[in-house]
């Protein structure tokens, strides 16, 4: 999990930054108008099952940039709103 973290730090830092200090030491900034959410997007998989996807994306002033990005995949069994236990 520490690894995985540090994937992701690593990762927000490629996007643009404000400059503003927020969250924790190490913790790079995100604005929130650097990245695009699309929530619940429905991906079928090879089986034919539907799963309930998030797909977070590089954005400026709210719409996507185009290119090619690294991609982190994650699947839980659990709610994606709650963290496993």
């Amino acid at each position: 999990m520490r690894r995985f973290s540090a994937a992701i730090c690593r990762l927000l830092s490629l996007l643009p930054s404000t400059g503003a200090a927020q969250g924790s030491p190490g913790t790079p900034h995100v604005p929130s108008e650097a990245v695009l959410a699309e929530r619940n997007a429905m991906v079928r998989m090879r089986d034919g099952v539907r799963l309930a996807t998030d797909i977070w994306r590089p954005a400026r002033g709210g719409v996507p940039v185009d290119g090619k990005f690294p991609v982190l995949l994650l699947r839980t069994p659990y709610d994606k709103a709650t963290r496993a236990p």
